[in-house]
């Protein structure tokens, strides 16, 4: 075979072959799918808090709600940047201060405006335990989605991207169990929710190190 005849050979196999779907793409199908399972989990076990209507005119259950949601895109386009490996895992998560300094702001904003005497009840809540428990149990479903999605990609640390993966699902989760929680301080939030997502995240660093190898 002449060498003009065996390079298009190449190039016809190469066209055919079926490319794989972008990051993206699959990330956002994990996020879609991840959401629809924890919510139809949410809806059977748990259920929306009572006083909905109401609480979604506080600042407070709106700062929590937001807080989230935040912390969801920034996961996401960190997820995205470290997904390939010319990306140094520093300097990608970079995004991930904006969520963390909202919650801070709010926390400031808790103790200079509440009584002393009244942070300890707005920290522990109301069963922070189960809080966290239920964070977890309606995150677990998102990571699998996630970190499935996340080995389309090629990052530079396997640990970090599922970290950062484990943030997102985490968060994912918090979003989903806003809806149920009353505790809505954002020293709860600062506490609790952030142990929750925390440990998904840790979660995520142990699988993502062995299955987004490339």
């Amino acid at each position: 075979m002449r060498t003009d005849e065996l390079i298009n050979t190449l190039v016809a196999d190469h066209a055919v072959q079926p490319r794989p779907k972008p990051v993206g793409h699959g990330l956002v199908m994990a996020i879609i799918g991840g959401l629809a399972i924890s919510g139809a989990l949410f809806a059977l076990t748990l259920g929306v808090r009572p006083d909905i209507v109401s609480a979604l005119g506080t600042w407070r259950f709106d700062l929590k709600l937001s807080a989230n949601l935040v912390l969801v895109i920034a996961a996401t386009w960190v997820s995205l940047r470290l997904s390939s490996p010319t990306t140094k895992p520093l300097s990608g998560m970079r995004a991930l201060l904006v969520p963390a300094l909202l919650l801070l702001a709010a926390v400031i904003y808790e103790l200079v405006t509440v009584p002393a005497s009244a942070w300890p009840s707005r920290a522990m809540g109301v069963n922070g335990v189960m809080c966290l428990a239920s964070i977890v149990f309606l995150s677990v479903l998102p990571l699998t989605a996630t970190i499935y999605a996340l080995r389309q990609g090629a990052p530079a640390s396997p640990a970090v991207m599922g970290a950062v993966g484990g943030l997102l699902a985490g968060s994912l989760g918090a979003t989903v169990f806003a809806m149920h929680c009353t505790n809505d301080s954002p020293l709860f939030v600062a506490i609790w929710y952030a142990l929750a997502i925390g440990l998904m995240s840790m979660f995520g660093l142990l699988v993502g190190r062995h299955a987004l190898r490339w």
